[in-house]
């Protein structure tokens, strides 16, 4: 009992450090959108940041993914127009939800505590074994969301997204090293390969 006891709050903490680590990807293009005449890019007008909550609405957040895209685009080779015409514009959304995870922690091959009681012929039989424990904890989930779109229709042509766990009280390096490697996953998608 006392080894589930030490070893729980280790397993616990790994899992957390493990949901930090995992930025899930996902993207979608316009099929029928032609990838291969895009050179130049120009921002779109971001919205004003009215969420209410200061990890969204942060100018130095804001910065740290305008800066990450413009890298990520530029190591790609495409140019950032400065004249006004672009082949296409990038916009970014940013969200941050409270999501709830379970986890449920099998004690079947841990240190089972049976009860017994006579069977046939009197051998004692195993008739219980502790029930499985379900742990749930509260997260805060950040999405940020990278939108492509054709700058002489405005239409959308490649949207990827990104979701993480987010850290507690992050460095600003922690927030500067886990949006580059954010949008360095969706980036990697586009242009898509058809």
């Amino acid at each position: 009992m006392k080894t589930q006891l030490l070893t729980l709050p280790l397993l616990i903490a790994c899992l957390l450090i493990s949901a930090c680590s995992t930025i899930t990807v996902r993207s979608d293009f316009d099929p029928k959108a032609d990838f291969s005449g895009l050179k130049t890019y120009a921002w779109m007008p971001l919205p004003p940041n009215n969420t209410g909550d200061p990890r969204v609405d942060n100018p130095l957040v804001e910065k740290r993914i305008m800066d990450a895209i413009d890298s990520q685009l530029a190591a790609k080779g495409f140019t950032k127009s400065s004249s006004g015409s672009a082949d296409f514009l990038v916009g970014y959304a940013v969200a941050v939800n409270r999501e709830m995870r379970a986890h449920v922690i099998d004690n079947y091959y841990a240190y089972p505590y049976p009860y017994y009681r006579g069977g046939r012929y009197g051998y004692p039989w195993i008739t219980a074994y502790p029930q499985p424990q379900v742990r749930v904890y509260e997260y805060d989930q950040g999405t940020l969301v990278v939108d492509i779109l054709n700058a002489k229709d405005k239409g959308l042509i490649f949207r990827g997204s990104a979701q993480a766990a987010l850290r507690e009280n992050p460095t600003p390096d922690q927030s500067t090293q886990r949006i580059n490697e954010a949008v360095s996953k969706i980036l990697a998608k586009f242009p898509p390969q058809k």
